[in-house]
């Protein structure tokens, strides 16, 4: 072979080369590997004991249940899936480390249609936060995800309402509501105002919080 086209193969070789990495690095920056593939069908949830099967699916719908008393509400669903809510969840009151939900997954849709997250904080709230007196589960909501996150009510978190990992999510018309945590109104109710209820905790890279309120204590007053 001549020198002239041994150098136009190594340098088709390096371009080939060089392409394959180029499309490769989406999945290397995938922001939960390995990815996940899911099935073309609708898994519900109505228990912890339906996560599993219902991460199989790339429709997977959650109907309103509690949730047991220091468990996490753990869900991964697969690459692409879309999440709906179409109903309450409770998280049952234990004095523990949490988080109370966490959700997982790359190019997600979540929407909680409105329902509410319930926390049950006015049981755990001493006006000591969470660097001080009983153990509250913490934080109430971790996503750690990518695509979108919508739609959903947070109340009366023990402690930090939502924090978020991942990359290249959307966060918008979360309400976070610990409005009854607020020193007048704990003190109008005889109980200790809530402390460190953060409404939005935020540790990644290309987020975006829109349309969302945050309804937080107060400090207290003699």
């Amino acid at each position: 072979m001549s020198s002239s086209l041994k150098m136009l193969s190594l340098s088709l070789a390096v371009s080939l080369a060089c392409l394959a990495t180029a499309y490769a690095s989406p999945l290397n920056e995938t922001l939960n590997a390995p990815r996940k593939i899911g099935k073309r069908c609708t898994g519900i949830i109505e228990s912890l004991a339906d996560v599993a099967a219902a991460e199989e699916c790339l429709t997977i719908n959650i109907a309103g249940f509690t949730v047991p008393a220091g468990e996490t509400f753990a869900l991964a669903p697969p690459d692409g899936a879309v999440v709906s809510m179409t109903g309450q969840i409770t998280f049952a009151f234990k004095n523990w480390a949490g988080p109370l939900m966490t959700v997982t997954g790359n190019s997600i849709t979540f929407n909680g249609n409105n329902h509410n997250l319930v926390g049950n904080g006015d049981q755990y709230w001493d006006g000591l936060g969470i660097n001080g007196g009983v153990q509250k589960p913490d934080p109430m909501l971790r996503i750690n995800m990518g695509g979108t996150f919508e739609n959903v009510q947070l109340v009366n978190s023990p402690g930090r309402a939502v924090a978020i990992g991942g990359s290249s999510l959307t966060v918008s018309g979360v309400t976070v509501n610990n409005a009854a945590g607020a020193a007048a109104n704990s003190r109008s109710a005889g109980k200790p105002a809530g402390a460190n209820t953060d409404g939005f905790d935020v540790s990644a890279n290309n987020v975006r919080i829109q349309n969302s309120v945050v309804t937080n204590q107060g400090k207290s007053k003699p």
